[in-house]
């Protein structure tokens, strides 16, 4: 059952490797005929590394004065990867605060996010001069590049267990190969770009595969309703 937002709690969405602010847009409207506050990003992803990523949605955040907010992160593709190493950078450095008191996240909902990497960001580093025009190939390869590499990102080691205060994590994967080059280059279920076995990471509280490719998986009221019943509930709905 849908309940009305709690009035602390903003949704920030972030978008993935090559897209901007506007591929969330679908999410945004939807969030926020609900009720929500709802915030989308826009990152230097697509030219820049994870860690430019980090430190433009830092500033983000900075800017929209969300600290003592309760945060909730939807991010899609490479943008969950960008998450997590905020994520990871606060847990490492708790006391690395610039003003105020630390941000304040409650859950993730990580949609086709490479956790393990991406085969395809491997067979791309193999063409010349591409690693260098992309800077962010090199973070998502399935062997550990860098500190914020894919493979490095998971799980989110020592956040806290207490139920009430614990950073839920939620994972939707597609499993649509409908579009190249994943029908014919990666292996078993996938969404045309993502595997499955790379987007569902070791440390989600919940898992929910959808019959949608990597490119319209975050466009569809399935996913829209899951999400919404992810911060209800902490799962997401089951099967009829």
């Amino acid at each position: 059952m849908e309940t009305e937002p709690e009035e602390d709690m903003c949704v920030v969405l972030v978008h993935g490797f090559f897209r901007t602010r506007r591929d969330m847009t679908f999410l945004h409207r939807g969030l926020e005929r609900r009720g929500y506050r709802v915030i989308s990003v826009e990152l230097p992803i697509t030219r820049g590394t994870i860690a430019d990523g980090v430190a433009a949605l830092e500033l983000h955040l900075e800017q929209e004065q969300l600290r003592g907010k309760r945060i909730a992160f939807v991010a899609h593709s490479m943008g969950g990867l960008v998450v997590r190493a905020l994520i990871a950078r606060k847990l490492r450095n708790p006391t690395r605060q610039h003003h105020s008191a630390p941000f304040n996240i409650s859950h993730c909902v990580f949609i086709g996010t490479p956790h393990r990497g991406s085969l395809l960001a491997d067979m791309a580093l193999h063409i010349p001069g591409l690693g260098r025009w992309f800077k962010a190939l090199p973070d998502l390869r399935t062997r550990p590049g860098g500190e914020w590499s894919a493979p490095l990102l998971h799980p989110v080691e020592g956040r806290d267990t207490d139920p009430d205060t614990r950073i839920r994590i939620g994972v939707i994967a597609g499993t649509s190969a409908s579009i190249l080059p994943g029908r014919f280059l990666i292996s078993g279920n996938n969404d045309g770009m993502v595997s499955c076995a790379s987007a569902v990471s070791t440390d989600a509280d919940a898992v929910m595969l959808t019959p949608f490719n990597h490119v319209t998986i975050h466009k569809h009221s399935v996913t829209l309703k899951a999400i919404i019943h992810f911060f209800n509930c902490g799962d997401f709905p089951q099967e009829d």
